[in-house]
C-alpha cells in the first residue's frame, strides 16, 4: 500500500513537471505572392482567371485580390485580353475557345511584375460512348443510406502517355466543386484499351435529376501538379508522411497554382 502511494504520488509529480506553456514566435512572410487558378478549354464560353494574393496565415478575414492586373491569353499566332469583371476575375470573350493540337500561355502583368505560364497543349478527346447511374446502398451501425453511383463507357486514345481529368455537374451545378473531388489518371495500364462499366463518382440525387460527367485531356505537368497537391493536402496525417513541401506550379516569377488548358468532351445521363 505504501509503494502504491509513492508511486501515484511520483507520477503525478511527473505529470505536473511536463505541463509547461511554450509560446511560439512565428514569422509573417512579407513576401506577397501571386496565386493563379485558371482554366481553358475547347468550349466556347468565357474562361475565367482567378487572381489573388498570399498572406499572412493568422490575418483574418479572405485572402486579398489581384486587381488592376493586365492578363492575356496566347497560342503563339493570336491573342486575347481578358477581362476583370469583379475585383481579381478576369475573363475572355464569351465565345473564346482553345483549338486541340495548339499550345497557350498565359501571362499576366502585375504590380511591375509579369508571370508566365509554361505553354500548355491541348490534346484530343474520344467521345464518351454512354453513361449510366445505378442506384446502391450503404449499412453501418443499422443504418441505410441511399446513393448513386455512375459509369461510363469509352475507348481510350491509342497515343501513349496521355492524361486525363473528370468532374461531374448534378442539374447544371457543380458535384465536384472543388479539386480534391476532381478525378484524374494517366493512361499506362489501359493505353488503347475500350473501358467498360468505369466507376466515376458516387453521390447523392433524385430520380429525374439530370448527371453530366465532363472529361479534360491535361498535360502531365498538370497530372503531376494535381497529385502533389494532394499528396500535401488529402494524403498526409500519417506517422510515417514526409517534411511539407511546396507544390511546383506552373507559372513563373514567384507565383502559385497553375494553367490548366485542354480538351473537353461531355455527356449527360437522367438518374432512374
Amino acid at each position: 500500500m505504501k509503494k502504491s502511494i509513492i508511486y501515484i504520488s511520483i507520477l503525478g509529480l511527473l505529470l505536473t513537471a511536463c505541463t509547461k506553456q511554450i509560446d511560439l514566435k512565428l514569422n509573417s512572410d512579407d513576401n506577397v505572392r501571386m496565386v493563379v487558378d485558371a482554366q481553358l478549354t475547347t468550349e466556347a464560353k468565357a474562361h475565367l482567371v482567378k487572381l489573388t494574393l498570399t498572406t499572412d496565415y493568422f490575418k483574418p478575414g479572405t485572402a486579398d485580390v489581384a486587381t488592376g492586373a493586365t492578363v492575356t491569353i496566347s497560342d503563339g499566332s493570336s491573342l486575347e485580353t481578358l477581362t476583370e469583371s469583379t475585383p481579381g476575375m478576369y475573363y475572355t470573350s464569351p465565345t473564346y475557345q482553345a483549338v486541340v493540337g495548339k499550345s497557350y500561355i498565359l501571362n499576366i502583368n502585375y504590380d511591375g511584375k509579369e508571370h508566365k505560364s509554361t505553354p500548355q497543349y491541348i490534346s484530343p478527346l474520344l467521345p464518351i460512348d454512354s453513361l449510366a447511374t445505378e442506384l446502391d446502398f450503404d449499412v453501418e451501425n443499422g443504418d441505410t443510406t441511399e446513393y448513386y453511383t455512375l459509369y461510363a463507357w469509352m475507348q481510350e486514345s491509342p497515343t501513349p502517355n496521355e492524361y486525363y481529368m473528370w468532374k461531374m455537374t448534378i442539374n447544371g451545378v457543380y458535384y465536384t466543386d472543388t479539386a480534391s473531388e476532381w478525378f484524374f489518371v494517366e493512361d499506362d495500364l489501359v493505353n488503347g484499351n475500350y473501358i467498360g462499366e468505369a466507376d466515376m463518382f458516387e453521390f447523392e440525387a433524385m430520380p429525374g435529376d439530370t448527371v453530366e460527367l465532363e472529361q479534360y485531356s491535361i498535360t502531365e505537368e498538370t497530372y503531376d501538379y494535381l497529385n502533389a497537391l494532394f499528396l500535401e493536402t488529402q494524403f498526409r496525417g500519417g506517422l510515417f508522411d514526409g517534411a511539407p513541401a511546396n507544390v511546383p506550379p506552373n507559372i513563373d516569377n514567384g507565383a502559385v497554382g497553375i494553367f490548366i488548358a485542354s480538351d473537353i468532351e461531355k455527356r449527360s445521363v437522367i438518374v432512374q
